[in-house]
This record gives C-alpha cells, structure tokens and sequence, in this order.
C-alpha cells in the first residue's frame, strides 16, 4: 500500500468554520480536539476523492465550507429544536456517501451513537 499523502491535513480550517467550532467546543468541552480530527477526515476524504468519486470537492477549503460547515449548521439547529443530544441518542445519516453529515456528528456529539447507512458498496467501503 502506498503511503498516506497528508498535504491535505495541513490546511486548516477557513475562518468561519473555525469560529464556529471554537464556539461549539466553548459550550462542548468533550471536543476540545474538534478542529483537528476533523482536519483528518477532511484529509482522508480528499484522499480518497481524488481515487473515487466520493464528492466533487477536491480544494480543503471548499470541502471545509460544504460539508464540514453545513454538518455544523445542521447540528446547532438541531441542538436549537432539540436540546443536547443525550448518550443515548441515536442518529441516521441515510444515504451518507463519504460519510457527511454522519461522520461530523459523531465527532460533534461523542456521547450519541450515528449510523451511516449507504447503499453504494464503494461509498460505504470507504
């Protein structure tokens, strides 16, 4: 297996997403390592993108503003209708593609459990 590119996984976040994820982890602190896990997933999702067609994106930045920053909005209003999310919320991310929104909310909210539930093979694969 050839080795992991991580050139990704040194973009940071653009500075709305990183304004809002400092702001979750002011009110989570159980994700005080957000930023930096997600930076990861970003990573290896672009990775894997550029292999498959796991998703039009192939710029960090846009990746962090179309999925990272939309799996955000999702759960804050979430959170607004709903409350906090207790340990024994369970949530679906039907038809999850490369993993988003499902794989952000499971990192957003550690206590809940997320499923991914994707019925491409090569998707659900990755």
């Amino acid at each position: 297996m050839p080795p992991m590119n991580t050139s990704f996984s040194e973009q940071p976040a653009t500075p709305d997403v990183h304004e809002r994820l400092a702001n979750w982890s002011q009110r989570h602190p159980e994700t005080q390592d957000l930023e930096r896990r997600l930076g990861r997933l970003v990573a290896l999702t672009l990775e894997a993108a550029a292999r498959m067609n796991l998703t039009g994106d192939r710029e960090p930045e846009d990746f962090w503003r179309r999925h990272i920053e939309d799996a955000l909005l999702a759960a804050e209003r979430i959170e607004e209708v709903l409350g906090l999310p207790p340990a024994g919320w369970r949530l679906l991310d039907v038809g999850s593609g490369a993993g988003l929104p499902g794989l952000v909310w499971a990192m957003l909210w550690p206590a809940a459990r997320v499923d991914l539930l994707e019925a491409r093979q090569k998707r659900a694969g990755f």
